[in-house]
């Protein structure tokens, strides 16, 4: 895994605060904004785990977030930390709703991102999901939280360790952790990344 070394996200932290400000007062341009900048990272998420209507969710998870967005205090990797939550508890929901229904026929939908992907296109991102969602069912609950946050909305150390309220060095230690658990498991072949 890549090592975030705080630059790479410092430059939207003022277009981060006068989105949030516009969102907070109702302006489309703050959620056009944050939903551009945060759309593709919680798809990921929701594609990685597994979760069949990735595009209906991830408009779930921003519906309930800018629903509520008026009472949200914090900063970037507060928000970031924000969505992620919101996301886990959709997926959570989804699957309790899946496992509720009665399946008539086999799910073999793919997530179509790209309405003119190819097949082999939809292949590969269907195994690349796949792949990501069994790498992080090997870590522990908070290996893949600090993981989420620090490869999926990128944001660093300091950051991950205030959106978590963990000492920074925590945070550090739980991503060795867990980059150290993925290292051992693709060196087995028990995880092709």
């Amino acid at each position: 895994m890549a090592r975030d070394n705080g630059t790479a996200n410092n430059g939207d932290g003022g277009e981060f605060e006068l989105a949030l400000r516009k969102a907070k007062r109702g302006n489309s341009d703050g959620f056009d904004w944050l939903y551009r900048h945060y759309n593709r990272r919680v798809g990921a998420l929701i594609r990685s785990e597994r979760c069949p209507d990735a595009d209906e969710v991830v408009n779930t998870v921003f519906f309930k977030a800018f629903r509520s967005i008026d009472r949200f205090v914090g900063n970037r990797a507060n928000f970031a930390s924000y969505l992620y939550q919101i996301a886990r508890f959709q997926v959570i929901d989804e699957r309790r709703a899946r496992n509720r229904r009665v399946e008539i026929e086999d799910d073999l939908s793919i997530d179509l991102v790209d309405p003119g992907a190819g097949p082999s296109e939809l292949v590969e991102r269907s195994d690349a999901a796949t792949r990501t969602y069994e790498a992080l069912q090997a870590l522990t609950p908070e290996q893949r939280e600090v993981i989420v946050l620090r490869v999926f909305f990128g944001l660093t150390g300091p950051e991950t360790a205030e959106a978590l309220d963990k000492p920074v060095g925590a945070i550090r230690s739980l991503q060795n952790r867990a980059e150290a658990r993925l290292r051992s498991l693709v060196e087995s072949g028990a995880v092709v990344l």
